[in-house]
């Protein structure tokens, strides 16, 4: 029987949730210490699960901004082709050049942050009129910029986290999070941009193949129909957001897969499955 619900606390890379769906190949397309991937069918067996077996839906919480990302990137075929694509232009420069020249991009960005935000919260305030969201419409032409800057960025963050397999970056500036500072892997620890490419590729295969998650389904306005999870889940102050809005800290997908959705005959108290 399908599972209703599948909860992932803190979700990471999804990498047991990738498995249960995508099946024994389906892994993250990146590497980072610590993560489930290597215990995924272990985690998934010890609850009476298998490679494979999908659910109904998807629960995920997850506290770093970059993670929370790519997790967002994972219903999405086209766009995870689209990082691939960025990631796979960068293959013919130096490995150790590239993490520099990344690095050195990520910092001049977070010196201009600020000045950036504090222009958009002024520029938010010209734009709408009180009560009129309409009014603050921005066009075809800047949304398409905002989305090709956080594609770029998501190809940025997985190339900088592939240059070291062995410690996890998080933060703004991707420090190593348990003695901070950071390095480069080198030929041993650094992932090519190639094989950065191809795993993103994968993925987005894996999803395609198996109607992973059906992009759209974020219940950020209120209570939906079947959501026990959200009912049943508080946010912390330790867990941040992983939908498009403060006032949830977890995202949830439904998902589609080849073997139809979930039983009606399960029982609420089976869900979700965590």
């Amino acid at each position: 029987m399908i599972p209703r619900a599948f909860c992932e606390f803190p979700a990471g890379l999804a990498s047991v949730s990738l498995r249960l769906h995508g099946g024994p190949g389906c892994r993250p397309p990146i590497s980072r210490m610590g993560n489930k991937a290597g215990y995924a069918e272990t985690i998934l067996w010890t609850l009476g699960l298998t490679a494979g077996k999908s659910a109904g839906a998807y629960v995920w919480a997850e506290a770093d901004d970059d993670v929370r990302a790519l997790l967002r990137a994972y219903p999405d075929p086209a766009l995870l082709l689209r990082v691939a694509e960025i990631i796979r232009g960068w293959a013919d420069e130096e490995p150790r050049a590239l993490w520099e020249r990344l690095r050195a991009e990520r910092k001049a960005w977070i010196a201009t942050e600020t000045g950036a935000l504090a222009g958009s919260v002024l520029e938010a305030g010209w734009s709408y009129r009180q009560g009129c969201l309409d009014t603050g419409y921005a066009g075809p032409d800047r949304r398409h910029t905002a989305t090709a800057t956080a594609t770029a960025s998501l190809a940025e963050f997985a190339m900088l986290a592939s240059s070291n397999r062995l410690i996890s970056v998080a933060g703004p500036e991707l420090r190593n999070t348990g003695k901070g500072g950071t390095t480069f892997g080198g030929a041993e620890f650094a992932t090519p941009a190639g094989e950065v490419a191809g795993s993103f590729e994968e993925v987005a295969g894996a999803v395609a193949a198996h109607s992973f998650l059906h992009q759209g389904s974020f219940g950020y306005k209120g209570q939906t129909p079947g959501s026990a999870v959200r009912r049943a889940w508080r946010p912390t102050k330790h867990t941040a957001l992983c939908a498009p809005s403060p006032r949830f800290s977890a995202t949830r997908f439904r998902a589609s897969s080849p073997t139809g959705p979930p039983s009606p005959s399960c029982p609420a108290s089976r869900a979700p499955t965590c």
